[in-house]
C-alpha cells in the first residue's frame, strides 16, 4: 500500500482468497455439504493418485463431507514416496511441507527420508479417515450425462463407478521416463538403465571393479552418483549438457524458504503471504535471490566449477523459483554430492551438444570424447503428464482440456489447468510440491463444493483448453 495523498491510497496488488462457503460445517456434522437429497450411491468425486496432493485434496473433502474415492496403483498410500531410490530426502526443510489440519512432530528431521515420508502419508490418511482404494488402476472415464462413468480395476477385478467430478492427481510428470534417441545402445556391453529404476548402488554387482556414467546433472543425478560413490564404485562420473542451478539446504532455507521458519509467523500466514503473490510479480522479486545463493555458497560453487561443473549464479536473473515454476527440474539443492565434485570423487564431463553414440565399452560424445563405463544410468527425467491424462482420459477429452500444458503458464502468468476449471465440467488437477498440495488443495475444493452447492454452474469455459488456458472461476 502507498499513502498518494489525503485519505488516498493505492495498491500495488490486491489478492483475495476463498476460505470457505456459506454456512459451511466442519467435519463431524450431521449431514454432508452440497446434499440437498439423501446420499446416493453416486460419488461427487473421484480422485486419481495419492501422492501428497491426493491426500490433501482428500483430507479437504472430507473436512467438507463431500462424497468422495481416493484411488491409487499402488498397494499402500506413500509407495509413491517408498519406491524411489533409497537415499533420497525431501528437499525443503520440514517446517514448510506440512500437510493440511496435522503437523510433524516437533523433533522430526529438517529432510525427511523417503520412507519416513511414505510413512507419514499412509498414517495421515488413516488419522484422517481417507476413504482410499489401493492397487487400483482406472481403465476409462467417459462422460454420461452431468457425470463420468470411471472403469476401475482393483487386483484383477473390474468394476464401475460413477462421479460428477475426476481429479487428477498423477503428479508433476508422467510414469514414463525421457529416452534418447542416440545410436548404438544395443552395442554396449555394460549395464544400462534410466534412474527411475535406482534403488541402491548396492543392488550393482562386484561394484568395486566398476566404472559408473551418469547422464545428466539434475538432482537425480547427483543423488545417484553420490551413492555409487558411497558404495565404492571403481569411478564415478556425470554427462552435463547445460548449465544447472546449486544451492545449499543453508542457502535456499535463508531466501526461498525463509517465510516458513519466520517467528511468529503461522505455516498458514506465511502461505497466505507466498499465494498473495501473483507469480509474474513473485518471478520478479526472487530473480536476485540465486546471486543471494551463489554469494553465500560461493566457496563450494568455486570448487564445483573448478571441477568443470558450469552453473547459474543469477546472473541471467533466473531463480529457483523460475526452475520449479517452469521447469520443475534443472537445479539441485545439495545433499552431499557437491564435496565428492570438489574433491575429484565424481568427475563431471561437460559437452554442450549431449551424446553422439553408445559404443561397446561406453559412450562417446559429441565433441569426440569416449569415457569407458561398465554401468550407465540414464537421469534424462520424466515425459510431462500430458499423456497420462491421455491415457485416463482418453485422447480427445484430454486434449479438450488441453492436458500436454498442464503447469504452464498461462498470458496473466497463472496455472493452466492446475488447481482451477480445466474448460471441461467435471475435469480437474491437483498438482504440485509438498507445499502446494497444502495450499491449493482447500481451494480446488471450496471450488468443487461451491458446484455440488449450486453456486457456480457456469464454473466453466468450454473454449478455454482449446485457447490454451484453463477456465477460471467467475
Amino acid at each position: 500500500m502507498s499513502d498518494t495523498g489525503p485519505d488516498e491510497w493505492k495498491a500495488w496488488t490486491v489478492s483475495t482468497q476463498l476460505e470457505q462457503l456459506k454456512e459451511t460445517r466442519d467435519a463431524g456434522r450431521t449431514c454432508a455439504n452440497g446434499q440437498t437429497t439423501p446420499e446416493s450411491d453416486e460419488l461427487q468425486v473421484l480422485v486419481v493418485g495419492a501422492g501428497q496432493c491426493g491426500v490433501s485434496f482428500a483430507a479437504q473433502l472430507e473436512h467438507m463431507g463431500l462424497r468422495y474415492l481416493l484411488v491409487d496403483k499402488n498397494p499402500r498410500i506413500g509407495d509413491s514416496w517408498r519406491n524411489r531410490y533409497d537415499i533420497l530426502k525431501t528437499h525443503t526443510p520440514s517446517s514448510m511441507d506440512n500437510l493440511p489440519f496435522l503437523r510433524y512432530p516437533i523433533n522430526w528431521p529438517r529432510h525427511m527420508t523417503k520412507d519416513q515420508y511414505g510413512e507419514w502419508m499412509e498414517c495421515y490418511s488413516k488419522i484422517m479417515h481417507l476413504k482410499t482404494r489401493t492397487s487400483t488402476t482406472v481403465k476409462s472415464v467417459v462422460r454420461k450425462d452431468r457425470s463420468y462413468i470411471i472403469e476401475l480395476e482393483t487386483n484383477g477385478t473390474s468394476y464401475t463407478t460413477k462421479a460428477r467430478h475426476v481429479v487428477l492427481s498423477t503428479g508433476l510428470h508422467s510414469d514414463q521416463p525421457i529416452q534418447l534417441d542416440i545410436p548404438g545402445q544395443d552395442a554396449f556391453r555394460g549395464q544400462i538403465y534410466h534412474s527411475s529404476r535406482h534403488k541402491s548402488a548396492s543392488d550393482v554387482s562386484n561394484l568395486a571393479c566398476k566404472n559408473v556414467t551418469i547422464v545428466g546433472a539434475g538432482t537425480s543425478a547427483h543423488d545417484v552418483a553420490y551413492d555409487f560413490v558411497t558404495h565404492g564404485a571403481k569411478s564415478v562420473s556425470m554427462v552435463q549438457r547445460s548449465p544447472s542451478l546449486f544451492l545449499t539446504p543453508d542457502s535456499c532455507e535463508r531466501t526461498i524458504t525463509a517465510l516458513w521458519a519466520t517467528t511468529p509467523l503461522s505455516v498458514e500466514d506465511a502461505d497466505l503471504i507466498e499465494t498473495s503473490v501473483p507469480n509474474v510479480l513473485a518471478l520478479t522479486l526472487v530473480s536476485g535471490t540465486a546471486v543471494v545463493c551463489a554469494q553465500l555458497d560461493g566457496e563450494l560453487i568455486g570448487g564445483m566449477e573448478r571441477a568443470g561443473m558450469a552453473l547459474r549464479k543469477g546472473e541471467d536473473g533466473i531463480s529457483l523459483l523460475d526452475l520449479l515454476v517452469l521447469k520443475s527440474g534443472h537445479f539441485y539443492i545439495d545433499q552431499g554430492a557437491a564435496q565428492m565434485i570438489v574433491d575429484g570423487r565424481i568427475t563431471v564431463h561437460r559437452c554442450k551438444e549431449g551424446l553422439e553414440a553408445f559404443y561397446d565399452r561406453g559412450i562417446e560424445l559429441a565433441d569426440g570424447r569416449r569415457l569407458d563405463a561398465d554401468v550407465i544410468v540414464l537421469a534424462t527425467g520424466w515425459e510431462r503428464t500430458g499423456n497420462v491424462v491421455e491415457r485416463l482420459l482418453g485422447r480427445d477429452l484430454a486434449g479438450r482440456v488441453n492436458a500436454r500444458e498442464w503447469g504452464g503458464l498461462d498470458e496473466e502468468s497463472e496455472r493452466i489447468g492446475w488447481w482451477r476449471p480445466s474448460g471441461v465440467p467435471g475435469i480437474w488437477c491437483m498438482s504440485g510440491a509438498i507445499s502446494w498440495a497444502r495450499q491449493y488443495s482447500r481451494v480446488l475444493a471450496l471450488q468443487i463444493d461451491a458446484v455440488e452447492r449450486g453456486y457456480n454452474d457456469e464454473y466453466y469455459r468450454e473454449t478455454a483448453a482449446g485457447g490454451g488456458q484453463g477456465g477460471r472461476m467467475t
